[in-house]
């Protein structure tokens, strides 16, 4: 679906892009500040770069070499920021049939119906803007959006403002809404639940590039590398000191072994997610892979995990996040002795970008 190979020049630095992906739903994801924003700019035309090439479904949108560069409103693609878009001096229905009058194109008026009753705003069409509440807000800017059937549907974090709940209804509606009318979705973002909700495929962006791209699920369980693993918040990331046959020494002098997997000869790191490490409260158990003994520094509650802090006898950390069903039966306490087995189908051997 989309081709790009581009560059950004700033006064300070340079940002440059370069990935290849087929389907119609993809994730941008990084950190804030990273670049994200700036890239779904330049798909949309919004900025121009200032070398490279970009092409959707085959379709040349800029090239440098070829001096070509399509302005905005001959992209038809569909954009929604996080900010508040709306006209304040006109209503919900002006509103959302806005980009119709504009590029002079007729109403139709049962998927005009269709979309303001699948958003629930069939009863603000004659609102204005300031009495509306942030989900609202971004109903009508995404039913504007819809009205013009654009080729491409650029999300740039539209409801990272809004309350969880709104959040949920409003991603799954896009989702629901875009797969009606068949309308590809790039989604740019910052939370993971969103990455694996939203995207069939992602694009790993930090610090004005890109990372690593591929399946979401694949890229989530075997990145390549561990600047990835960073983003992807798997916490527990040791470099290697020593690999030997069956055996990976850390940096720490802690040794990890492998019996069913094969090591790679450039791996660098070992990353380990906090939720596949194995806590056992029984000290009497021998029979563990890759046994640690140590204590349970913290245990503090999260939405959706308990994170525990465990320190090892032999002096390094370990985050691990458990279900608060898990917490109850294993009776955890803090400052109790535990051993914690790290398996090897848990790790992941990755190396360094740079």
């Amino acid at each position: 679906m989309i081709r790009l190979n581009i560059t950004k020049l700033f006064q300070h630095e340079a940002m440059s892009f370069s990935f290849e992906l087929n389907s119609e739903r993809i994730v941008i994801f990084g950190h804030s500040g990273c670049g994200k924003s700036t890239l779904l700019k330049m798909i949309a035309g919004f900025l121009k770069p200032n070398v490279g090439e970009i092409y959707i479904n085959g379709d040349c949108l800029f090239s440098e070499n070829k001096k070509v560069n399509k302005p905005v409103y001959n992209r038809n693609f569909g954009y929604l920021p996080q900010e508040k878009t709306l006209f304040p001096n006109m209503t919900v229905k002006e509103n959302i049939l806005y980009g119709l009058k504009t590029q002079k194109r007729p109403l139709n008026k049962s998927e005009f119906e269709n979309i303001i009753g699948r958003l629930k705003i069939k009863h603000k069409l004659d609102s204005m803007p300031a009495t509306l509440s942030g989900g609202q807000i971004q109903r009508v800017a995404l039913a504007r959006v819809l009205m013009i059937r654009p080729k491409l549907l650029l999300l740039d974090e539209p409801f990272s403002a809004l309350d969880t709940p709104v959040k949920e209804c409003l991603r799954e509606l896009v989702m629901d809404l875009a797969d009606e009318i068949s309308i590809p979705i790039i989604f740019v973002t910052h939370d993971l639940e969103d990455a694996f909700i939203v995207g069939r495929e992602i694009v790993m962006i930090d610090s004005g590039r890109v990372i690593e791209y591929g399946r979401v699920d694949y890229v989530y369980d075997s990145p390549k590398y561990v600047e990835t693993a960073r983003l992807l918040d798997y916490k527990n990331i040791f470099p290697i000191s020593l690999i030997k046959k069956n055996e990976i020494i850390l940096t720490n002098k802690f040794s990890l072994f492998v019996k069913d997997k094969k090591i790679p000869n450039n791996a660098q790191f070992v990353c380990i997610r906090p939720n596949n490490i194995l806590i056992v409260n029984d000290v009497k158990e021998d029979n563990l892979e890759n046994q640690v003994d140590g204590v349970v520094k913290s245990i503090h509650c999260r939405d959706k995990y308990v994170k525990i802090l465990f320190q090892a006898e032999l002096g390094f950390s370990l985050h691990i996040h458990l279900s608060q069903y898990e917490l109850v039966s294993l009776k955890l306490k803090k400052g109790e002795r535990v051993k914690v087995s790290l398996k090897q189908n848990s790790f992941v051997l990755c190396r360094s970008k740079t």
